[in-house]
């Protein structure tokens, strides 16, 4: 993850840099359901880690899969040792949304 760059998934089939590692390729960087499930299934990445949208939602997998809303991540509260942070934001008690 480059954070000076713009979310952007990799460039076309296969992806740019997926295409120059020999290895499983982990995108990241402003991705969403909907754009990681589209890259893994057309082969840009081979998995996708969340940051802020996990750090946000510790039940992320849970709202993924229900799809509930998600919480709003706050970046002034992340990794600085203070007292707010992952573990302050609301859990969500819910069951799959309509889609």
């Amino acid at each position: 993850m480059r954070p000076d760059l713009p979310p952007q998934p990799p460039a076309g089939p296969g992806g740019a840099l997926k295409s120059q590692f020999d290895g499983t390729y982990i995108a990241n960087n402003g991705y969403d359901l909907d754009r990681a499930t589209s890259a893994v299934s057309t082969g840009s990445a081979d998995l996708v880690s969340f940051g802020a949208p996990f750090l946000a939602n510790p039940d992320l997998v849970h709202r993924y899969r229900e799809n509930l809303p998600l919480n709003v991540p706050d970046p002034s509260t992340f990794y600085t040792g203070g007292e707010a942070d992952y573990n302050d934001y609301p859990a969500c008690t819910g069951t799959r949304a309509a889609a």
